[in-house]
């Protein structure tokens, strides 16, 4: 299960993180592309097919809705690492997919252990804001969350493109827009995220006491 907290600077939950957990992934930098049926038949069953590349990684994530708890997602989610971004979209498209949706973020992976479980930490940096996801059981999630002295709002259970299309609205902007970085903005991250040109990250996965397993699966 999983929720989420904007946050004003997540630099500073890093300097909270390091004396609570420990790093499981510097930052990297992520793009991604959601894949559907002409018809949309995956998005109005509550589904998600997701291609990702980061650096040289490509990962392909199916995730299926899950019973939902009070203040946390919970998705049913299958995953794994292909070889060829460019053949896994050859078929796909063979099997009718088309790609739709596209988003970018700045995502690093920590760990922490509380009194009610392990807690996997995912800080990301997307185009409207900066947010801070806690996966596990309810309790571990609630008890990271109070070490952080953070309190999650409204966005905890919404996704990035539901939190990106209200950020559009409020600016007067088409909803169907991708969540990308201007290439100013994302040289400007890397330079002050430290993020080399050529870095490849770990394919380090969080394993929480609720038996999530995560490469920083959120949409």
């Amino acid at each position: 299960m999983e929720a989420k907290c904007a946050v004003e600077d997540l630099r500073a939950v890093e300097g909270q993180l390091a004396h609570l957990g420990r790093q499981l992934q510097p930052w990297v930098f992520e793009t991604n592309e959601l894949w559907d049926f002409p018809d949309g038949r995956l998005k109005a069953a509550g589904c998600l097919l997701r291609l990702r590349e980061v650096g040289e990684t490509t990962l392909v994530t199916f995730k299926a809705p899950a019973p939902e708890r009070a203040g946390v997602k919970s998705m049913d989610e299958a995953e794994t690492v292909v070889a060829s971004a460019p053949a896994l979209r050859a078929i796909l498209h063979g099997l009718g997919l088309r790609p739709g949706w596209r988003y970018e973020k700045f995502r690093s992976l920590w760990q922490v252990e509380t009194p009610a479980g392990m807690a996997g930490i995912c800080l990301d940096i997307v185009p409207c804001g900066q947010f801070i996801e806690v996966e596990g059981a309810p309790a571990a999630i609630a008890a990271a969350f109070a070490a952080l002295g953070l309190t999650p709002g409204p966005e905890a259970t919404q996704t990035y493109r539901d939190l990106f299309q209200a950020w559009l609205a409020a600016h007067n902007r088409p909803l169907e827009a991708p969540m990308v970085f201007t290439p100013q903005e994302a040289a400007a991250w890397r330079a002050h995220l430290n993020i080399l040109p050529q870095h490849v990250p770990p394919t380090t996965r969080m394993t929480t006491d609720d038996g999530c397993h995560d490469s920083g699966t959120l949409c």
